[in-house]
């Protein structure tokens, strides 16, 4: 059962995550990956703030290891990071 419920909430997370990269980079005239930086720092932030609560069990796996798991990935991070260089 815990992994359908980290599998929805990564879902989830990176259907959020392509959203807000998308929609900042295109309204940002900046050559840094606005959108990947807001993401990954907020998704810090939220993963802070859910720690800090002491969220469990079924929440914290469809919330925290899902949700921002997919949300926070570093792949993309990377990615940006490795043409910003080219």
């Amino acid at each position: 059962m815990g992994y359908l419920i980290v599998g929805v909430g990564g879902a989830l997370g990176s259907v959020v995550r392509f959203a807000i990269g998308r929609r900042l980079s295109e309204t940002s005239n900046s050559w840094m990956p606005v959108g990947t930086f807001f993401v990954n720092i907020s998704g810090a932030v939220l993963l802070g703030v859910i720690s800090a609560i002491g969220l469990s069990g079924n929440m914290y796996l469809l919330l925290g290891e899902g949700f921002l798991g997919a949300y926070t990935t570093f792949s993309t991070f990377m990615y940006e990071g490795f043409n910003l260089f080219k």
